[in-house]
């Protein structure tokens, strides 16, 4: 018998199966090996997680030349998943070498993350937030705005 829990999005089979959610581990396993599961019972507690939108203006008002990036970099410092919608985040996150930006199905990206326990922070272009944040109101996810246009 093997306890379950979510760990930075993912789910995770445990010695301590006294709480929460747990089954039958299929075979043994190492720490860091993946497990095979069956006959589940319980509920695996997981918290949603939150939505940070950094606002960026679009190329008409100035782009990624307006964009206060030292905001930026403190908002996307520690997060384990960053996405950017438009090129004008693009090319802010570029600036400050942020790596391992997600450019494709990001708002599919952002609400599964954030299902799964996860707080990304997503760099979006002014006229593409009314959209992003339909799909994140119709999926009930929490979220937050920060403008990160230059002061």
């Amino acid at each position: 018998m093997v306890g379950l829990e979510m760990k930075e999005g993912l789910l995770f089979a445990i010695a301590d199966a006294r709480k929460g959610a747990r089954g039958v581990a299929a075979a043994k396993a190492r720490a860091g090996e993946d497990v095979g599961v069956a006959s589940i019972e319980g509920v695996v507690q997981m918290a949603i997680g939150r939505v940070t939108i950094l606002k960026v203006p679009g190329i008409q008002k100035g782009g990624s030349g307006m964009v206060a990036l030292e905001r930026v970099r403190k908002e996307v410092s520690d997060r384990k998943l960053v996405g950017a919608i438009g090129i004008e985040a693009i090319v802010a996150l570029g600036k400050l070498d942020i790596e391992n930006v997600y450019i494709y199905g990001v708002a599919e990206a952002a609400i599964e993350a954030a299902r799964s326990g996860l707080s990304p922070v997503i760099v979006c272009i002014d006229d593409e937030i009314p959209g992003f944040i339909r799909r994140l109101e119709e999926a009930d996810i929490d979220y937050e705005l920060i403008d990160s246009k230059k002061d």
